[in-house]
């Protein structure tokens, strides 16, 4: 399984701390667990100067899965489209290294309104 987590910082890795807003987390971690490695990524999507949106950009890593603390309905419903699972944490965790090799501490969102960060706006303020 392939999957795409938010996270704040570059390196260490086992300090890459997850961010809370999709869209705008400066790097993503692609954790590949069949071959138990991680890829750091930045974040080239629209919101960082890029040509296209996060969802678009995260699909075009091969993931399987997000896992994200919140993210809009608009990247929630492109992403699922698409055949991508989302899923958040189930208790306080802040960095990958949590999650890297137990995902017992991730469910899958299967309801996006309890999931959505309700962000309409045209991201001039820091969701942190």
């Amino acid at each position: 399984m392939k999957v795409a987590i938010p996270i704040i910082l570059r390196e260490p890795i086992e300090e890459s701390k997850i961010s809370g807003h999709f869209g705008r987390a400066k790097y993503y971690a692609i954790l590949d667990t069949s071959e138990s490695k991680v890829e750091i990524i930045p974040n080239q999507s629209r919101h960082m100067g890029g040509n296209t949106s996060p969802p678009d950009y995260i699909a075009s890593f091969g993931v399987d899965g997000v896992i994200a603390e919140k993210m809009g309905k608009p990247a929630y419903e492109k992403l699922t489209k698409r055949g991508i699972k989302i899923y958040t944490p189930t208790a306080h965790v802040e960095t990958i290294k949590e999650l890297w090799h137990d995902f017992s501490k991730v469910s899958e969102v299967e309801d996006p309104q309890s999931f959505a960060s309700g962000c309409d706006c045209d991201h001039n303020h820091d969701h942190h």
